[in-house]
């Protein structure tokens, strides 16, 4: 299984640091690391210089979604696993998922659960694209991210995952630490972030009737 981990950032050096050694310092080593940077300005393509392992892509445009969909559109590998640069993951979290996918050959998906970094101690469902690792077959079958919701795109695009009922499972184990800081986009952007999710699950009520 070759996984291709798709890393996206702007203006996250600090966090980016320990999001990349988490991903270097994997058990199960990843096939390649793509980091698609929203032209950062705090030093960030000066410190991913020194990873000639590294496929560093630019971002012309912008949006999650865009750079989410840029890095797919690099990778090479069969299997895709997403981080954003301000989360991390335990060591053993790429073993976990790629372990139950080979022994579960009806899957398309597996995740798992997250923590908080202001919550340590409460473990929830990582229903997020860091928690996941998806067969890349997935996104031909689904499309990619729809660049037109600018914060939950990644709502809109597990939604369909349901709605076309492709299996997946939940490991009862912790393969994400959620980074929680006052610059998270949905934060800054609550009430946007907010309404495009109720605009979403809209959608899912018309589209079941």
């Amino acid at each position: 299984m070759k996984i291709s981990v798709i890393i996206i950032c702007r203006n996250s050096l600090e966090t980016l640091k320990s999001c990349l050694q988490s991903v270097i310092e994997q058990t199960f080593k990843p096939y390649e690391i793509i980091i698609v940077d929203g032209n950062s300005t705090d030093g960030t393509i000066t410190y991913l210089n020194q990873f000639n392992s590294i496929l560093v892509v630019p971002q012309l445009e912008s949006g999650i979604a865009n750079a989410r969909n840029l890095g797919l559109n690099r990778s090479t590998g069969d299997t895709i696993a997403f981080l954003d640069a301000d989360d991390i993951w335990p060591t053993n979290s790429l073993e976990l998922r790629v372990n139950h996918l080979k022994s579960n050959t009806k899957l398309i998906s597996v995740g798992g659960l997250l923590l908080k970094s202001n919550d340590l101690n409460n473990p929830i469902p990582a229903y997020t694209p860091g928690g996941f690792l998806f067969k890349k077959e997935l996104f031909i079958y689904l499309g990619y991210f729809d660049e037109k919701w600018k914060y939950a795109s990644d709502h809109a695009w597990f939604k369909k995952i349901i709605q076309e009922n492709y299996q997946y499972e939940l490991l009862n184990d912790i393969v994400l630490i959620k980074g929680i800081h006052t610059l998270n986009t949905s934060i800054i952007y609550k009430q946007a972030y907010r309404d495009e999710i109720m605009e979403i699950l809209r959608s899912s009520k018309k589209t079941l009737k």
